[in-house]
């Protein structure tokens, strides 16, 4: 409209149609309708979506600290999800069995109406903003229509010194809609033998955050930073887990009450007679969560997890640099079942060498090891030649891949009902030749 203040409008349409179809070899259809000859399982499932939007947003600049933004809109969405399941025999035929608990074709309709308010303002040390959120939901779900007004405030606070260092506080309350992948009733097949549906209605999932953070000093010399947020949940989606000796039903249930709590803190030095950026990096996540095995009563659990390590960045002028740095991770659970814990460790090393303005040499080395299990560290060996060429304005690159020939990587973790391990397959050693030109 003028240097203080514009209108901007937003329109936007998507459609998705996604298909997918799946055979997967087992007996875990053997068990589940007691037939022998139930060898595979064909899944076939079709998920659409249509969503149409528009915003329009009013904002006024009334000086370089301070502005007001207003804006007003709407958002359409409709998703369709249908899927079916078929079990064969060894040479592809049908088995007839009753399939009604493995059949989906549902409909969700949502209509989000809002309206949002935000002001900011700014001196010389402090800064401050509000933001208020109204929506108007209305959703269809298999023929039962609601519709719910919500109202969701934020406050941020700033406070910055150069001798002090600079503070900031936000609060928030949020929410999350349940999605068509939260609502199927049918069983739907996820993989390992693992089956999931879910009976619950369209719902609406309000959370609140709180985070507070400092940080003084500069970045590239001595560095401090510290936060710690907190996130509670008044409702969110959790399982009912039905666990068989071959197979898993996985329910999804509406529980109420959790908790997050997170911090991280990084000290950073720049030690001059070595030329190196020298940081110190930790972390800490504790969350409160319940969950159900075979229809019992909800069991609590306590997750947390501590992070320890540190980076080490090189300055150097000459011929090269490096990058290196080590992590350890300390899990650990508690619930009314059992409490276990574990450890990973994680490190890497970069090393650059420039021969020339037109020659450089990368490599990457990366260790990880998972767990408390047994298995063997794995260990990444990457290595990059690049020649610039400017007379054509171009890169061109000869790189190895998995130097090492690392067969595998293994995962590992636990949860207040199982202990999983991970094993993927790695791609094994190669080499690439490429190309980057730019116009």
């Amino acid at each position: 409209i003028d240097s203080s203040k514009a209108l901007v409008a937003v329109a936007r349409y998507i459609f998705q149609d996604r298909p997918y179809d799946f055979t997967d070899e087992n007996d875990v259809f053997q068990k589940i309708i007691n037939n022998q000859n139930a060898i595979k399982l064909n899944q076939t499932i079709s998920s659409k979506m249509n969503f149409g939007g528009v915003k329009v947003s009013y904002l006024k600049k009334y000086s370089e600290k301070e502005s007001i933004e207003i804006q007003v809109g709407n958002e359409f969405r409709k998703n369709l999800l249908s899927s079916d399941l078929y079990v064969l025999d060894l040479h592809n035929n049908g088995i007839v069995f009753d399939n009604q608990g493995f059949i989906n074709d549902v409909e969700l309709v949502q209509n989000n109406l809002f309206a949002q308010g935000r002001y900011q303002k700014k001196n010389k040390k402090w800064r401050y903003g509000f933001t208020f959120l109204n929506q108007l939901i209305y959703s269809d779900l298999r023929g039962e229509r609601k519709s719910g007004y919500y109202i969701l405030p934020g406050l941020n606070l700033g406070y910055e010194n150069s001798k002090t260092g600079t503070f900031s506080f936000n609060a928030s309350r949020k929410f999350s809609t349940a999605t068509i992948n939260d609502i199927y009733t049918g069983y739907i097949y996820q993989g390992n033998r693992n089956f999931t549906r879910s009976e619950l209605p369209f719902t609406v999932l309000p959370n609140y955050n709180f985070s507070l953070s400092y940080n003084i000093g500069e970045v590239t010399s001595q560095y401090l930073a510290f936060n710690i947020n907190f996130s509670a949940n008044e409702d969110y989606l959790s399982n009912n887990m039905i666990v068989n000796p071959t197979y898993t039903y996985n329910q999804v249930i509406l529980v109420k009450n959790s908790s997050t709590i997170s911090s991280n803190l990084e000290l950073r030095k720049y030690v001059k007679f070595m030329k190196t950026r020298i940081s110190l990096l930790s972390s800490f996540t504790t969350s409160d969560y319940e969950n159900s095995v075979n229809n019992q009563a909800l069991i609590k659990s306590r997750f947390s997890s501590i992070k320890t390590g540190f980076e080490m960045k090189s300055g150097f002028t000459g011929l090269f640099n490096y990058e290196l740095g080590y992590e350890l991770l300390f899990n650990k659970i508690n619930s009314d079942a059992n409490s276990n814990r574990y450890r990973d460790q994680k490190g890497f090393a970069n090393v650059y060498f420039k021969l020339s303005s037109l020659f450089r040499i990368e490599s990457s080395m990366e260790y990880y090891k998972f767990g408390n299990t047994d298995q063997k560290a794995t260990q990444f060996l990457d290595l990059k030649l690049n020649y610039v060429s400017r007379k054509y304005n171009s890169n061109i690159y000869l790189q190895g891949n998995n130097l090492l020939n690392s067969s595998s990587i293994t995962r590992y973790s636990i949860d207040n009902i199982s202990e999983s391990l991970y094993t993927q397959k790695l791609i094994p050693f190669h080499i690439v030749l490429g190309i980057n030109k730019n116009f």
